[in-house]
């Protein structure tokens, strides 16, 4: 993809020009800053240097296209090599319009987007355009509406110019053939070569009208598309340059590319009607003055008046759409939070409370849909009513004042004021899109002010340190308050009026880091403990300069390396993963597998290293999720290896080995930073740093530290009891065998303070899909341990490219939306309200007519005298004055109508998208985790966010005109038709030739509009990964390989995205030389039936028939693009036919006993289990009896089946065969919530969500605050929640990082403590958290769950020596199962086997 842009460039001083995107920067220092700086580093790009172009160069390429016609095929993109003619017509676009007709087209298929259009060439012009506004006006008082505007001010001036012209020539030369055409038959005789003359010239202005605006509109679409692809571009490569989140979600990123882009366009598109339409309205002001004097002046000040009443409307519609899209951020960031979670949300059947959450926000959020749909309804409607009450005040104010009218007067009048129309019509459009597209770039605007991170450019002044700290303090900043767009401008506007308030460091930082002093020599291994929030994770962050340095100094020498506690991992396959587009070196990969203990996996992978790893990595362990992780460190062969307890989530043996072979053995020469909980480690780091409060306590080598019996000592001590090794059996082992566990892989934030801020770093979540040409779109149905087995059979194809759909948008669909409306019989009636209005509007002009004919015969007066005179003028009439309140009485009644019409629409219509939601959002969250799994989570969201706002906004919009318009046309054909009864017979070939440009027209559009829905998954799912592994990026340095491929993505997304706009216009244009013929048929019926036909009639046919120019095309566009937006609708109404629910929530007559299970005996009888059919059984034929109160730990290899049996447990997968028995009761007879509800689960994975602590612990407020209290004290967090503010309505941001790992996990203890279940699963839940705790945890569980049945599932073998029962799984099957000290007995038992592992780590750590 070429960078050269097609489009004009900004001059800048060369002097200051330093090569960069970015002006010449100033030296770094250390002083804390506030937001970015006069030289942010998102500016400072690997563009090339800016060379001026010359005329030519600039806009050469824009001169070719005024060649008439071109033969050169030069450019991929056929748009790029058509002419003046072909641009006008859009005939380069014909061959896709056929062979959307002939097939269904895919992406593929369409061209590659033109390099003048492509978002790296407009972002790089972009960048400029923005440093120089930057530089001009310093960062505060830049604005990127400025930069917008410099960015398309010369196609924006065209555009301008060209409109202008189109709507003079068009309406205003209309208006005036009008009034030639009827001067002519009223006062002329007839005469053949001034009949052709005016009929070529109406012909000649209709053309006009036509080709301008063709042109005005493919100037603007891709004007449009362009600045959306630059702001966009922009605001991402901010992104992976910020420091941390702040107050931003991933959704509402995600809603910022997908809304707020829209609106972008859409400035683009209708922005310069607000330079033509006013124009247009001053010509037909005068034009009218000039015809009926001040009536006509009056006249036209009802459309003056009307603006101010209009542009009220918009502003009002405007306030209650932002209202509206601030509270959808809010729903697509709780339905983004509930589909990452909603694992957990089904283990502890909290789906009511969720639901209940969304249905609050969905209803507040229609209530704003509601008030702005109605106020643009009324715009909309009320709009061209405005023509016909100027026309009757003026044309009755004239009248009855005693005045002669000619019908040439008063149907130029109409044909005048219906020219106006299109001002009243297209200017709110201007409106509304410069208004609502102002404030998404503010929203843009507040992340680009967000703090940018700055990689450490200071060297250690020892050349031998790779890392060197000195008295450094270190802190994250404060969260702001989240603002909505009110807010947002008000705070703008305060900011310019008293200036920008300064902070303090306290006010905006608070510290985590305390007097840290730190060198790390170049290839030393230094270990880093600590207990819970101690500042392990902040000490990497800080490292990696994610946090500020508030004081002191930090210095780099070397390129990072990162593994964090929760393994980023992408979309795509093993391999891809590993090399993380590095190139391909056989050696050193292969000795990364070797390292990493990858192959064994590999080998039981079904497509080997090709095997594609789903989104979230849900179809690989969360070891082989972290060895993966781990495998990418290695291979990326950095200078620096940040290691962030890693080994967390590896059992026992598969943590000696990487501890040996990588750490130990592959990285050996390279500087590591090795933080663990895992202390038998330690013993072999040169050296050990120990942690506490945010403050570095204790450094120095394992015996030193022993021997100091300091904090260090302590910490060793608890975790070993024993300072001789003792025998193996089961009470030494189980005091003193300390193991390594599968813990919880979490994201690289910091966890030492509760009050630090979101990094955006490595997530679980990550989503990043490719297209075809990289990474695939996949996710895969899993639990954490044995979904090795889930592709087996699938060729490592684990989900399908999602359904693009074809043909039609069925009559089922509209059926379906009429149903959720509220029926048949009430679409009926708003269907009958819109032919009432048009019905009536109709017959005010027809009302007209008759009046100007009846008056236009001899009238005789008889005066006071007697004496009898006549006249042919309507004033002369003795019933004038009836008919004038006819006239003026029909038009009160059409108002009426017309607001009856929009509110019953409205309702209708929103009643339908808030069934269509509520709906398919139960339809999606009852069913079973298999679609979770094998579904991306961008792919639920678009259906949720972009989907439902077509539904919501778009679709019923654009219906309502379409339906308003469409009714308009045929009464107007209708009554030309009534005046001309030959016109019937011209109009059929015309209709043929109307239904074949149809139909071609609507199938390609319909199929564009799919392609675009599907290649916008993928792009938000880029954004969503790339937000969650921000830090992961900035340590790899891998900030352009992401943004190569989002503006790929949106490449990818935006050409079809143009092809469907420029679709619609090509249609247009040939539906408008339809139009033309119709005008030029009625122009020439008029002048041949000369003297045959009342000029009254003759008006009424050719007003009706000048009408049309220009609402045919839009209206044949509209019902295309309804359609097309309806293919939303169609994809919302598939998840309600097609996704199949879980069992039912509560099934009556099933219901257990409400003290059930009163003693927690849990029987699997016969038990088999397969994740999805065609695949392998996971767990075969498990016969096993968990007795009341028991205490059964679980234990196993990767893939064994353990995770699988706890999920089974929960019925989040049904069996193949058997069942689960508790307490005498089966379960698979009984609802999912009557089940769910009496278990509980301690996830290996702590999951917290936004709201604040209460809500977290009890979302259905089931708990006084004394027990939840308890349950936080028996948790050792009580101290932790009441120093927070607000206590248990403290904030919880999302994903809970506002919190370290480690409360998480103890939180997610709290939660189970709770329920007080009778059967409690956990699942490696303390594998975050220190020995010290852990130790206090371990007591915890004994002591508060003694009476329930605890099922343990472990790699760390001394969290289930004490259990009464092991059960050791292999490969879905028992291998044994019996009490610790029977194992142990059993020398080449499996259990055995894997003590000896325990026994050689901590061996380790007492030599």
């Amino acid at each position: 993809m070429t960078s050269k842009s097609g489009g004009t460039q900004a001059d800048f001083p060369e002097d200051d020009w330093d090569g960069s995107v970015g002006f010449k920067s100033s030296s770094q220092g250390n002083k804390p800053t506030r937001g970015v700086t006069e030289d942010p580093i998102y500016l400072q790009n690997d563009y090339p240097p800016y060379k001026k172009k010359g005329f030519w160069e600039k806009y050469g390429p824009c001169l070719e296209m005024l060649k008439p016609i071109r033969w050169s095929k030069r450019h991929d993109c056929p748009m790029d090599d058509a002419g003046f003619l072909s641009t006008l017509f859009f005939t380069w676009q014909t061959s896709l319009i056929v062979k959307a007709r002939k097939h269904d087209i895919e992406a593929e298929d369409i061209w590659p987007i033109s390099p003048y259009d492509s978002a790296n060439a407009q972002a790089e012009r972009f960048e400029r355009i923005w440093s120089a506004e930057v530089k001009k006006k310093g960062h505060r008082d830049a604005t990127l509406s400025s930069a917008s505007l410099s960015f398309v001010k010369t196609r924006y001036i065209w555009s301008c110019i060209v409109l202008t012209i189109s709507f003079y020539c068009g309406h205003l030369g209309d208006a005036m053939m009008v009034s030639l055409i009827m001067n002519y038959i009223e006062f002329y005789e007839k005469n053949t070569s001034i009949a052709v003359g005016l009929c070529c010239l109406i012909t000649v202005t209709e053309l006009f009208r036509a080709l301008g605006t063709a042109l005005a509109w493919h100037l603007n679409m891709r004007t449009g598309v362009r600045l959306r692809g630059a702001c966009l571009s922009l605001v991402f490569k901010k992104l992976t340059r910020l420091r941390n989140l702040q107050d931003q979600s991933i959704g509402q990123f995600v809603n910022l590319c997908a809304n707020d882009g829209q609106r972008i366009f859409d400035a683009c598109q209708f922005g310069s009607f607000i330079v033509a339409g006013p124009l247009l309205g001053l010509g037909i002001i005068i034009l009218a003055s000039a015809f009926l004097g001040g009536w006509g002046l009056l006249g036209s000040l009802v459309f003056i008046f009307f603006y101010p009443c209009q542009l009220g409307l918009a502003r009002l519609m405007t306030h209650y759409r932002k209202l509206a899209i601030e509270v959808t951020d809010l729903r697509v960031r709780k339905m983004n939070e509930m589909i990452i979670c909603v694992k957990l949300i089904k283990m502890y059947a909290w789906e009511l409370s969720f639901s209940k959450s969304i249905a609050a926000i969905r209803d507040m959020e229609r209530k704003y849909l509601t008030k702005a749909a109605f106020v643009a309804s009324v715009n909309l409607t009320v709009s061209p009513l405005v023509c016909v009450v100027a026309a009757v005040i003026c044309i009755t104010g004239f009248i009855l004042t005693g005045n002669e009218i000619s019908s040439t007067q008063a149907f130029t009048i109409v044909a005048l004021y219906n020219a106006m129309r299109y001002t009243v019509a297209t200017t709110p459009f201007a409106v509304r899109g410069l208004s609502e597209s102002s404030v998404a770039l503010l929203r843009m605007k507040l992340i680009l002010d967000m703090t940018d991170y700055l990689p450490c450019m200071r060297k250690p002044k020892n050349p031998k340190n790779a890392i060197e700290i000195k008295n450094a303090t270190f802190a994250w900043e404060k969260q702001e308050e989240i603002l909505d767009d009110e807010e947002l401008l008000q705070r703008q506007r305060d900011e310019k009026k008293f200036g920008i308030k300064e902070k303090t460091l306290d006010e905006m930082y608070d510290m985590v880091l305390h007097d840290i002093n730190f060198e790390l020599p170049k290839g030393g291994l230094i270990g880093v403990c600590g207990g819970v929030g101690s500042g392990k994770t902040s000490l990497v962050s800080a490292i990696i300069n994610q946090l500020e340095c508030i004081s002191g100094s930090l210095a780099i020498d070397g390129k990072f390396a990162l593994a964090t506690q929760q393994a980023w991992i992408l979309n795509g396959t093993v391999k891809n993963n590993i090399l993380f587009d590095t190139p391909y070196d056989k050696k050193r990969y292969q000795t990364a597998l070797e390292a990493c203990c990858l192959k064994p996996d590999l080998a039981i992978l079904p497509n080997g290293e090709e095997t594609e790893i789903g989104e979230r990595g849900l179809n690989v362990s969360g070891g082989q999720k972290q060895r993966v992780s781990l495998a990418r460190t290695y291979y990326t062969d950095r200078d620096i290896i940040l290691l962030d307890d890693p080994l967390s989530a590896v059992d026992a043996h598969v943590g000696k080995h990487l501890f040996k072979q990588l750490i130990r053995g592959a990285l050996r020469g390279k500087t590591i930073l090795f933080v663990t909980h895992q202390l038998q480690y330690l013993s072999q780091c040169d050296e050990v740093l120990v942690m506490k409060e945010g403050r570095i306590v204790e450094r120095g080598a394992h015996e030193n530290l022993m021997k100091k019996d300091g904090e260090y000592a302590f910490l060793i001590k608890t975790h070993y009891s024993d300072e001789e090794e003792p025998p193996v059996d089961l009470e030494e082992l189980a005091d003193g065998g300390t193991l390594q566990r599968k813990g919880s892989s979490v994201r690289s934030r910091s966890s030492t303070s509760r009050s630090r801020k979101r990094t955006g770093s490595a997530s679980r979540r990550s989503t990043l899909h490719e297209d075809a040409s990289g990474f695939l779109t996949v996710a895969d149905p899993t639990d954490m341990d044995d979904s090795a087995n889930l592709g087996k059979g699938l060729d490592g194809k684990l989900t399908t490219k999602e359904e693009k759909g074809s043909g039609s948008v069925g009559g089922h669909t509209y059926k379906r939306y009429f149903q959720y409306a509220g029926g048949y019989c009430a679409m009926f009636w708003v269907f009958m309200l819109f032919i009432f209005v048009i019905t009536i509007q109709t017959f005010v002009n027809t009302w007209l007519s008759l009046w100007l004919d009846i008056g236009s015969q001899n009238n005789t007066i008889i005066g006071d005298d007697g004496e009898v005179t006549y006249c042919s003028s309507p004033h002369c009439q003795e019933d004038v004055y009836g008919f004038a309140y006819v006239y003026c009485a029909a038009v009160v009644f059409l108002v009426i109508i017309a607001l009856m019409k929009s509110y019953s629409y409205v309702t209708a219509t929103l009643r339908a998208s808030t069934n269509m939601h509520d709906i398919v959002f139960v339809k999606v969250f009852k069913s079973p985790m298999k679609f979770f799994d094998t579904t991306p989570s961008g792919r639920i969201i678009n259906r949720f966010s972009k989907d439902l706002d077509e539904m919501d906004v778009r679709a019923p919009f654009m219906a309502e005109n379409m339906i308003q318009n469409l009714l308009a046309i045929i009464f107007a054909l209708i009554m030309i038709g009534i005046v001309f009864p030959l016109f019937f017979l011209c109009l059929i070939p015309l209709l043929c030739l109307f239904f074949v440009i149809y139909i071609y027209f609507r199938v390609s559009v319909r199929e564009l509009k799919r392609v675009e829905n599907v290649t916008r998954s993928p792009w938000f799912s880029h954004i969503s990964a790339s937000a969650l592994g921000v830090s992961s990026i900035h340590a790899f340095e891998r900030e352009k390989d992401f943004e190569e491929r989002f503006k790929t993505l949106m490449d990818n997304n935006s050409m079809p995205f143009l092809m469907f706009n420029l679709g619609m216009r090509w249609a247009a244009i040939r539906l408008d030389m339809i139009t033309l013929t119709i005008t030029v048929l009625t122009a020439i019926f008029v002048c041949l039936t000369h003297g045959n036909l009342a000029p009254s009639y003759a008006g009424l046919a050719l007003s009706f028939a000048v009408q049309n120019a220009g609402v045919f095309q839009i209206t044949v566009r509209l019902m295309a693009e309804v359609e097309a937006r309806f293919t939303s609708g169609e994809r919302i109404i598939q998840y309600v036919d097609e996704l199949y629910e879980e069992a039912p929530a509560i099934i009556p007559g099933k219901r257990p006993p409400s003290e059930w299970p009163k003693y927690g005996r849990v029987q699997f009888i016969d038990f088999s289990m397969r994740y999805r059919e065609n695949l392998p059984l996971v767990l075969k034929n498990i016969n096993l009896d968990f007795k009341s109160e028991e205490k059964v730990g679980i234990v196993g290899r990767t893939g064994s089946g353990k995770s699988s049996l706890g999920l089974s447990l929960f019925r989040m997968v049904e069996p193949a065969d058997g069942y689960i028995d508790i307490d005498g009761l089966n379960c698979h007879e009984m609802g999912l919530y009557d089940m769910r509800s009496k278990l509980s689960i301690i996830p290996q994975d702590p999951v917290l969500f936004i709201g604040d602590v209460r809500y977290n612990l009890d979302p259905f407020e089931k708990y006084s605050d004394k027990q939840i209290w308890d349950a936080l004290e028996k948790c050792f967090m009580k101290k932790a929640i009441q120093s927070l503010e607000g206590g248990l309505q403290a904030t919880v941001v999302e994903n809970g990082e506002n919190f370290s790992v480690g409360e998480r996990q103890l939180l997610c203890m709290a939660r189970a403590l709770l329920r007080n279940s009778k059967v409690l699963v956990l699942d490696e839940a303390t594998a975050a958290i220190d020995t010290e705790t852990d130790s206090l945890i371990q007591t915890t569980i004994r002591e508060a769950f003694k009476d329930c049945t605890m099922l343990t599932i472990a790699h760390r073998l001394n969290t289930v020596l004490t259990c009464d029962r092991i059960l050791v799984m292999s490969d879905g099957e028992v291998e044994e199962f019996d009490t610790p000290s029977a194992l142990i007995a059993k020398p080449n038992g499996m259990f055995a086997g894997m003590l000896k592992a325990a026994e050689s780590s901590k061996r380790m750590v007492k030599n």
